[in-house]
């Protein structure tokens, strides 16, 4: 990796004549947003992070820090009193749906503030994604197929680059994930007033994930061994995604309210209308904490609806070979539906997703997917990946050293070359003036 070391700040691609003053919220667990702030104190630019709970404050404390103790209901006074004394230039956030976070947005864009959003990658496993104001369905992206074909011709001599293939990351997540829970539940006494985004107790929520990263190797067994078996029976099989429980992509781009929700829905379409003799495999979710039972639920259900035969849990495994071999994918709004896309396997959102238009997923009702699903238009779909890994991806992960060092480089790398991410518009999307040109690409303007 020692070819990919940053030998200079990422913000030197930064005009460091201008002093900015950046803002950081929660980030991915573990280093990656103190890291990045440090990058940016060191060259001169003001730097403040604001923690909730005691899990922020492990991974992010000391010099340009602050807390935050009193109760959710009174941030945004807060937040725009310490605006008015600090003159925020930029707010660094991870997601933007948990509340704190749309609240600070809302409240910071008023102010001309500028709004960087990063998040977990749309395509994965290489990258992560960053975009400027929102992502997933708040992304600025259009939803339009004449778009992304008429700015993938634009593109053409600036294909993005074949990405650095990283080694998974599963054990450092589970470690960061569990070393943040548990800090935020032995220092609640000193945020008593925090209320976090995820609607499972931090104190359950730590120790579930050491459990599920001591059985990570057996449950990567059970869940090798019934692909094995449903490849064996070369019987038809539609493949259903679950996310996580507490995803917020559910919550605020879906009609469901959980997987639960999602689960029954599924089971019982697929019991009434899919073809007699295929079969249904639910893949879980790969940082599921384990405590919804998810798999006792989806047999039991399937049970009662009289395809327990039919009905398949797998909890673990290999995404690219099931989404290969299924006749067709079932999501609410997952990115794992691009290895479905990607692979040409009739997919079907079932909630807001920034690739669930015409001519990459079903947009007909789930009863009619199972016998009239098609796979995504090859062209449009190319098309849509480029113009998406260009503007929205960056080369890394956030749970390694490496993988965050790439992460620098490769922002650095889009900055300094000013094909940069900016904000697009939704209502004009073949207006050429949306599209990167050097004289328009900034990263903090």
């Amino acid at each position: 990796m020692e070819q990919y070391k940053i030998q200079h700040s990422l913000l030197q691609a930064v005009n460091s004549n201008e002093k900015r003053h950046f803002l950081f919220l929660q980030g991915p667990v573990g280093p990656f947003f103190k890291e990045i702030g440090q990058n940016l104190a060191a060259v001169g630019h003001k730097v403040t992070r604001i923690n909730f709970n005691a899990g922020d404050w492990f991974d992010w404390h000391g010099d340009n820090t602050v807390s935050y103790k009193d109760k959710p209901e009174y941030f945004i006074t807060y937040l725009k009193q310490l605006h008015n004394k600090e003159g925020f230039t930029d707010l660094f956030v991870y997601g933007d749906c948990r509340p704190l976070h749309k609240q600070a947005i809302n409240a910071l864009k008023a102010y001309g503030v500028s709004i960087h959003v990063f998040e977990e990658g749309y395509i994965r496993p290489s990258y992560v994604t960053y975009e400027k104001d929102g992502v997933n369905h708040f992304s600025q992206l259009p939803r339009s197929e004449k778009y992304y074909t008429k700015q993938a011709e634009m593109l053409k001599s600036h294909e993005p680059k074949k990405p650095l293939q990283l080694p998974a990351t599963s054990i450092n997540i589970y470690a960061y994930a569990a070393i943040y829970y548990i800090a935020s539940f032995l220092g609640t006494a000193f945020y008593r007033h925090y209320k976090s985004h995820r609607k499972m107790p931090h104190y359950k929520e730590g120790p579930a994930y050491v459990l599920r990263w001591l059985t990570s190797l057996h449950r990567k067994r059970q869940a090798f061994i019934a692909q094995k078996k449903l490849y064996l029976k070369r019987k038809k099989f539609y493949l259903a995604l679950l996310q996580l429980c507490g995803d917020s992509q559910i919550q605020h781009h879906s009609s469901f309210n959980n997987m639960f929700e999602y689960i029954e829905t599924i089971i019982q379409n697929f019991a009434r209308y899919a073809p007699k003799k295929s079969k249904l495999v639910f893949k879980n979710h790969p940082l599921d904490n384990g405590l919804g039972q998810l798999k006792t639920y989806t047999l039991k259900k399937a049970k009662e609806h009289g395809i327990g035969s039919r009905v398949m849990f797998i909890d673990g495994g290999r995404l690219k070979g099931l989404t290969q071999l299924a006749a067709g994918v079932i999501t609410i709004n997952s990115t794992a539906a691009f290895s479905a896309l990607h692979h040409g396997t009739p997919t079907i959102a079932l909630g807001e997703a920034i690739y669930n238009f015409e001519g990459l997923t079903f947009q007909g009702p789930l009863k009619k997917f199972w016998k009239q699903g098609k796979p995504a238009d090859t062209k449009i779909y190319k098309a849509f990946r480029s113009i998406l890994t260009h503007k929205t991806q960056l080369n890394g992960n956030y749970y390694n050293k490496d993988g965050r060092e790439l992460i620098y480089l490769s922002l650095t790398e889009k900055i300094q070359s000013q094909n940069f991410c900016v904000s697009e518009t939704k209502n004009n999307p073949t207006d050429k003036s949306a599209y990167l040109s050097s004289k328009e690409v900034q990263f903090v303007k």
